[in-house]
């Protein structure tokens, strides 16, 4: 149980890491109001194409974003458009509350995180 639990705080680590960016939020932020091509988010943000790909693939690899690929056949290419995605965040001090409980009864339970004994 202890390893399921600190599974559940390394993914709650992770994106609350993507999140901690404030470009990344405001990529979030333009990209809840429409659909946003890189051109489009390049030209907004003032950044290069490879700091806003590098930003897009994280918050995609997070399910934070959406990504909808269309082939422009006439001209040859293809266009990638961003989204934010559907998603709900809790986090107060009653979620920390219930994880020290979970935490609490496996320590009294005698787990322990292998990881942590040197």
């Amino acid at each position: 149980m202890l390893s399921e639990i600190e599974g559940e705080i390394e993914s709650l680590s992770s994106l609350m890491k993507a999140l901690s960016n404030p470009l990344r939020l405001k990529i979030l932020a333009l990209c809840s109001l429409k659909r946003r091509s890189n051109r489009e988010l390049r030209s907004m943000l003032g950044i290069s194409k490879p700091l806003l790909i590098l930003h897009l693939k994280e918050l995609v690899r997070k399910g934070l974003l959406t990504v909808e690929t269309e082939v422009d056949e006439e001209r040859a290419i293809i266009r990638k458009y961003y989204r934010t995605a559907d998603f709900d965040i809790h986090l107060n001090r009653g979620f920390f509350v219930s994880l020290g409980r979970r935490l609490d009864r496996s320590v009294d339970k005698g787990e322990s995180n292998s990881g942590d004994n040197p």
